[in-house]
């Protein structure tokens, strides 16, 4: 059996599908981060390749699309190379991994390759253009060791930081500090110490959804982390659209396509966000593509890499 697999990795989360050589889908399943910058290249290469064996017992070839939230479009890097070599060994069977960052995948099922922007904003936030040379354009997705701005993760260490704040005093109260300690099963903030600088440290991007939990019940605070994260999205995606009117002044700015968490799921978020954009855009549709990003990674190995061979 030849089988094809797409698979749209993230730094808390990644999801994995299988697809038959006609495109008719298999199976899936949900594993943990394989972000190998953070959790290893070992750690990241046997989640995904036992996995993989799991899901296709009987594969006699694979063909896999990677979204790979490691990188960006910048170029060659050794240590997907590392990845990529440690995951076909630990994987044992025929198969060919064809990576390119998550948000490339997003576009790709955005756009199928034709001019567009897509914007992600799950763990981690990036955004993606292609223009009508098929030159890529990228914005953000510098990673959590310079902030992440508009992610889930800097929705979280923004509401830890203030609740850290209130707490000495010197930040405005919130209700994120009660509730910070509980959260990571500590009886007092000074508790926290030992948990964020433990071994390993905790994933600390879930806290964003309860961010906005209390941004929802009214904490002004968490109102406020919310909408700065929605202004660095639309700052993003202006940024984007400005670079695709430059290549090419007839350009339209039909849509944009959005993924991740926090542009599907959080409400408060997608409005703000949705409005900043409508101030310079206002016939601006912001979409979630009808194809999720596994499906798109599949979707990119079949079109430009398999149409001879399946």
């Amino acid at each position: 059996m030849k089988y094809i697999v797409g698979i749209d990795g993230g730094g808390t989360k990644t999801s994995i599908k299988v697809f038959a050589a006609d495109g008719g889908f298999v199976c899936g399943t949900t594993v943990c981060s394989t972000n190998y910058n953070f959790d290893g290249i070992d750690a990241a290469a046997y989640s995904l390749a036992s996995a993989i064996a799991t899901l296709c017992p009987d594969a006699e070839e694979l063909f896999i699309g990677f979204g790979d939230p490691s990188i960006d479009e910048s170029g060659t890097n050794t240590r997907t190379e590392q990845f990529a070599a440690r995951f076909l060994q630990m994987l044992g069977k025929k198969a060919r991994i064809f990576i390119r960052s998550d948000a490339f995948m997003a576009l790709y099922g955005h756009t199928r390759g034709r001019e567009g922007v897509v914007l992600i904003s799950g763990t981690g936030a990036m955004g993606l253009a292609c223009d009508k040379n098929g030159a890529l354009h990228t914005v953000g997705g510098w990673g959590r060791l310079t902030g992440d701005e508009g992610s889930g993760y800097y929705i979280a260490l923004s509401g830890i930081k203030a609740a850290l704040r209130a707490y000495d005093g010197i930040g405005k109260p919130t209700s994120l500090t009660e509730i910070l300690p509980k959260y990571f099963g500590c009886d007092s903030m000074r508790r926290l110490i030992d948990v964020f600088y433990g071994s390993p440290p905790p994933e600390i991007a879930p806290f964003a959804e309860t961010v906005a939990e209390q941004a929802k019940l009214g904490d002004a605070v968490s109102l406020s982390i919310l909408h700065r994260a929605a202004e660095f999205l639309a700052g993003y995606t202006k940024q984007l659209i400005r670079r695709l009117v430059a290549a090419n002044p007839g350009y339209e700015n039909k849509s944009v396509g959005v993924y991740g968490s926090v542009l599907t799921k959080n409400e408060i978020v997608r409005g703000e966000y949705a409005r900043l954009l409508r101030t310079d855009y206002p016939d601006l549709c912001i979409v979630t593509p009808a194809t999720g990003p596994e499906e798109a990674a599949a979707m990119y190995v079949r079109d430009n890499f398999l149409r001879e061979q399946l």
